[in-house]
């Protein structure tokens, strides 16, 4: 699955749209403020829960990557091989001190 930014693939033709692709993920307090080491570092890390739906990123960079994969699964079954014009955007929500992730972007079939 090819996943970008820009609105199109270099060297690929768009034969398809198949329509917008959305996705989220959750940092939760205190996990966020615990892991801010880890925030500004870059690591990656994603703890695996009790079964595979339920998944707890424990950085930033994780839960853009656990939203990219949500992303990813969208445009699959939706049947198609790549997703253009992708977008991450963050919100914190003071009230419960939570930063939400959303992701979205175009899921198209490549030549």
């Amino acid at each position: 699955m090819i996943t970008t930014t820009t609105p199109t693939v270099e060297g690929r033709t768009i034969l398809e749209y198949r329509g917008i692709v959305t996705s989220s993920a959750v940092l939760t307090h205190p996990t966020w403020l615990e892991e801010m080491g880890s925030l500004i570092s870059g690591k990656d890390e994603i703890v695996q829960a009790k079964d595979a739906n339920d998944v707890k990123p424990k950085s930033l960079q994780g839960a853009s990557q656990l939203a990219c994969r949500k992303l990813e699964a969208a445009a699959e079954a939706l049947g198609a091989n790549a997703i253009v014009g992708v977008t991450i955007e963050h919100q914190l929500l003071r009230l419960d001190a939570r930063v939400y992730l959303f992701a979205t972007g175009t899921a198209v079939v490549l030549a």
